[in-house]
């Protein structure tokens, strides 16, 4: 169509971006060749999500032909994570990017995971960020803490990641003053709901979507 995404969200369409063509394209033919040359079929889907084989290829950064994972800066930064399911990659993939990167939270998701450093939960907020050790990195984690602590319906929550991704002032100071009200009302105390709130904000800078 060659509109924006942002134009065609506005018309009342749905915008999606569909990637790794290439790549499965390639795994096709190899999946091809296999059986063309060996006679064996591959079933891509058959392939178990906790193949201990698998991850010891991702630890040791054998990832240069995969999809996302396959640059110099990540294949390194796998080394250090020693991803150990699925869990782990989905967490790799959002946090080796330019924003967490400058924070330097993709280092302290490294700490956290391999027990140099003990994980702090905020009020209330322990049952989201329970994976990722008390960071917040995907965008369903601020949707999900907004809901928990600020008592947004689902609905709500979806505009909250839209205004902050979109860094739409009024609506974040809209949003900022119920989150606050309904932090505050489930116990948490004023200060600590304030700073949980500009630490939602700041993460909407570089958030990345866990789906």
């Amino acid at each position: 169509s060659e509109w924006e995404g942002g134009e065609l969200e506005d018309a009342g369409y749905l915008k999606e971006d569909i990637l790794s063509t290439v790549q499965m394209a390639k795994i096709g033919n190899i999946i091809r060749l296999i059986k063309e040359h060996y006679g064996e079929e591959i079933h891509t889907e058959l392939i178990p999500l906790d193949e201990p084989a698998v991850y010891k290829m991702f630890c040791e950064g054998i990832t240069q032909d995969v999809f996302h994972f396959g640059t110099p800066g990540l294949t390194t930064y796998l080394n250090s994570v020693q991803p150990k399911e699925l869990e782990d990659l989905i967490a790799a993939n959002a946090l080796y990017r330019p924003g967490t990167m400058l924070s330097e939270t993709h280092m302290e998701y490294v700490q956290l995971k391999n027990g140099i450093r003990e994980p702090v939960y905020d009020f209330g907020l322990e049952s989201v960020t329970k994976n990722t050790y008390g960071l917040y990195i995907y965008q369903e984690q601020i949707m999900k803490a907004v809901q928990v602590l600020g008592g947004f319906t689902l609905a709500e929550a979806n505009g909250v990641r839209k205004a902050m991704g979109k860094k739409i002032k009024a609506k974040m100071d809209e949003y900022g003053a119920r989150f606050i009200q309904g932090a505050t009302a489930k116990g948490c105390p004023l200060d600590e709901a304030e700073k949980i709130w500009n630490k939602l904000q700041v993460f909407s800078s570089y958030g990345f979507n866990k789906s």
